[in-house]
């Protein structure tokens, strides 16, 4: 899956980021370098889960691209910080869910979420 769908998407739906939305490799790398202003988002390729060849004299295999928005919050206030928490998963899902980043492919599922 090209991230540049979902960057272009994020930074045009999500006006709490105010564009303060990246591409990154990989978590250890963000938890390193976080040039962004916050509250900022990373978008992370992470995985593609595919189903068994569904066809038998050619190959019929749905593939699922999956991918992580990591959200980077100034917790200096706890409390603050995890209401903003709650406002931007809603402009995410908001941004997101249904949305086709691709001619190929369908509209984005929300899977769940974790700290």
């Amino acid at each position: 899956m090209k991230i540049t769908p979902i960057l272009t998407q994020l930074r045009g739906q999500c006006p709490t980021l105010g564009n303060r939305v990246a591409a990154g490799f990989d978590l250890a790398t963000l938890q390193a370098d976080t040039p962004l202003q916050t509250p900022c988002a990373y978008v992370l390729p992470s995985a593609d889960i595919a189903s068994k060849n569904a066809a038998q004299n050619a190959t019929l295999q749905a593939v699922r691209d999956r991918f992580d928005t990591v959200l980077v919050l100034d917790a200096t206030d706890a409390t603050t910080a995890l209401d903003l928490l709650h406002d931007l998963r809603a402009e995410l899902w908001r941004a997101l869910v249904g949305f086709k980043p691709g001619g190929d492919y369908t509209g984005i599922e929300y899977d769940g979420s974790e700290l």
